[in-house]
């Protein structure tokens, strides 16, 4: 299920992007009972698990829209500072 979703990424600050997800329902309900903020974060991290993606997931928002039949889950992503520490 995975490889099949679709993601959208919008840079909004240097440390800051939005991350949208879409899923089909078929492939939604084919693993989760629901349509929660549980399920939602499981498949968010099982997805940057499998994009070796190190950004902490903040306010979260999740969509169904029935006639497309298509799970959106628009999050924020912040990441830490990666400037390389020199010491001398």
């Amino acid at each position: 299920m995975l490889n099949t979703i679709k993601e959208n990424r919008q840079k909004e600050e240097v440390n800051l992007d939005k991350l949208t997800l879409k899923v089909s329902e078929k492939d939604f309900f084919g693993v989760y009972d629901s349509l929660d903020e549980d399920a939602a974060y499981e498949l968010l991290r099982r997805y940057m698990i499998y994009k070796d993606d190190e950004g902490i997931p903040r306010d979260m928002k999740i969509d169904f829209d029935d006639d497309k039949k298509v799970v959106t889950i628009v999050v924020k992503l912040h990441y830490l500072d990666s400037t390389p520490i020199i010491i001398c």
